[in-house]
């Protein structure tokens, strides 16, 4: 399954992946690897995220695509956005 759109936020020092998310597009839990990084200030206090993946992201428009690998820690963590 493909995801069409996202949100960049390019000041960002990590990228998050919302669990909502990462079920949505059929990863599953046994795809996760195991990180003990702590997430500070993301709330008004720590979280642990579940995991770490690593992504193949499509990144621009036809004709000038670029396809990057991408790690995101995938948070349970409810999403202030949308998901469809």
């Amino acid at each position: 399954m493909q995801l069409w759109r996202v949100l960049v936020d390019n000041g960002s020092v990590i990228d998050i992946l919302y669990y909502d998310a990462f079920k949505k597009i059929r990863l599953s839990d046994s795809d996760l690897i195991p990180t003990v990084t702590l997430l500070y200030r993301f709330t008004s206090d720590s979280i642990m995220p579940m995991g770490l993946i690593e992504l193949l992201v499509n990144v621009g428009t036809y004709p000038r695509v670029l396809m990057v690998m991408t790690q995101f820690l995938v948070v349970d963590y409810p999403s202030t956005f949308i998901l469809y």
